[in-house]
């Protein structure tokens, strides 16, 4: 069993903005049998600029293509709706999270130094929306 539910902070303790994500309502979690395969989200950060944000689960990895399309669902769906011609994503950096930008479409941007939480270097990957 694959599903998309709705993002409810308690999928996600960890996250300390959590609450004001499931608040917004533009946030998903993805489960299987074996729980949560990933929490996502996109938020629009002013006008035509969007971020999307993922956190996978310990099923992630066994589920890369149906979190992939709900993710590009999602990103369609909310461009749409809120006329938006660039999506941007930061991520760790690496190797994994690298491929997984290509796969959904972004490119690199650039490299942020110690932009982590922990201190750690994060990169930027963009997308150009066409039919805004």
């Amino acid at each position: 069993m694959f599903e998309i539910v709705r993002f409810h902070a308690n999928h996600a303790p960890y996250l300390y903005h959590g609450p004001a994500l499931q608040e917004k309502g533009t946030a998903w979690t993805a489960l299987c049998d074996d729980g949560i395969v990933a929490c996502f989200g996109y938020l629009v950060l002013w006008n035509g600029v969007a971020e999307v944000w993922l956190y996978p689960g310990p099923c992630f990895l066994s589920h890369l293509k149906s979190v992939r399309r709900a993710m590009e669902d999602c990103i369609q769906r909310e461009t749409r709706k809120h006329g938006v011609h660039r999506v941007q994503a930061d991520m760790l950096d690496t190797p994994l999270f690298a491929r997984w930008a290509k796969f959904i479409g972004f490119e690199y941007e650039a490299t942020f130094k110690r932009y982590s939480a922990t201190g750690a270097d994060m990169k930027r990957y963009v997308r150009f929306m066409e039919n805004t």
